[in-house]
């Protein structure tokens, strides 16, 4: 599921790693971007300290999380907000962890090494800190929703498995397309999940779409043989990119009645859908490019200098994702107005 934000002052102001913040000028010479041409605004986020960050999901209150180095050389999964900036939610006892989702509710999924270096996945509450989901196994947590469902996989002796875990009822094995491993990436509040699994007898991946009461559905391909979802609105429309007869991965929009649509590419033949409004807008990356895809406009290109991926997208068009500096590192970013709805 996608969330909405909104957005206020924090499209006015350039977080500064101090904890300060500044007006952006029409170009921003760390970030190398060249806002003005475009009509974006850059909002940046920050890091830890480190030379390098990337948001990935925001929530109805403006919350955003993400990952960032630390000074140490560490990354941690974070949390942003206007008021308070990013703060680094830790680790389950590793050295490293990285945020995928949170819900409206401020709650955040991800993934986190423990003591021992394996991964698990972990949910992260301001009152209980981070919980370890699957303690013994390796795990990510790759989607929440509003019911506080989360999706992801497990490392299971017979492959990956796509699960849901809620706080009642624990983990649910959503099985497969037939092949022997499955991943689950997102989760919207009707309990739908989305993502990818095998499919017999090559083990080509294909995107799937699950339900509560029909299970796990195999949403095709654009001709080639494999496919991947990534994120899904509360209306059942899914995102993602599916390799096309050439060879080449384009992005897609799926709907329940019309399949998958080619949402097309940039000028490098190639494209990846990650995030989905309830308008129907779609953000993503398209040669290194960061995108948005509206019915009306087909895809537009976001014009961040001199690359840029956009993650995912609120309702009201406020767009998070990451950048490339002009040194080569990644900065977390929100990108506000941009071409016109």
């Amino acid at each position: 599921m996608r969330r909405v934000i909104t957005l206020g002052l924090a499209a006015l102001v350039v977080g500064c790693e101090d904890g300060s913040v500044r007006t952006p000028a029409s170009t921003n010479p760390e970030l190398g971007l060249a806002t003005a041409a475009s009509g974006v605004a850059i909002v940046d986020l920050g890091t830890l300290g480190g030379p390098s960050s990337d948001a990935v999901s925001i929530n109805d209150r403006g919350q955003v999380v993400g990952s960032s180095f630390l000074r140490s050389g560490e990354s941690h999964a974070f949390l942003w907000t206007e008021g308070g900036g990013m703060t680094d939610l830790g680790t389950l006892g590793g050295l490293h962890s990285y945020a995928t989702g949170i819900n409206s509710g401020g709650e955040v999924v991800g993934t986190s090494g423990t003591a021992s270096g394996v991964g698990h996945a972990f949910v992260w509450t301001e009152h209980e800190g981070m919980i370890d989901l699957t303690p013994g196994q390796r795990s990510q947590g790759l989607g929440v929703n509003d019911r506080r469902q989360v999706v992801g996989v497990r490392f299971t002796g017979s492959g990956l498995r796509a699960f849901r875990w809620t706080r009642q009822d624990g983990m649910k094995d959503l099985g497969t397309l037939g092949g022997n491993s499955s991943v689950a990436q997102a989760v919207n509040d009707v309990g739908e999940v989305v993502g990818y699994s095998a499919t017999p007898p090559s083990g080509e991946e294909h995107a799937f779409l699950w339900t509560p009461q029909n299970g796990m559905m195999d949403l095709g391909t654009l001709g080639g043989p494999t496919s991947f979802a990534f994120a899904i609105s509360n209306d059942g429309m899914v995102v993602g990119a599916s390799v096309v007869a050439s060879g080449a991965l384009h992005a897609f929009r799926w709907r329940l009645g019309r399949g998958m649509t080619d949402l097309g590419t940039l000028s490098a033949g190639f494209s990846t859908a990650f995030g989905v409004n309830e308008l129907g807008e779609v953000v993503g990356e398209s040669g290194l490019r960061a995108f948005r895809w509206t019915e009306r406009d087909g895809m537009v290109d976001l014009g961040v200098l001199p690359s840029g991926r956009a993650r995912d997208i609120s309702n009201p068009g406020t767009i998070v994702g990451s950048i490339t500096t002009t040194s080569g590192n990644n900065r977390a970013v929100l990108l506000t107005s941009g071409p016109p709805r």
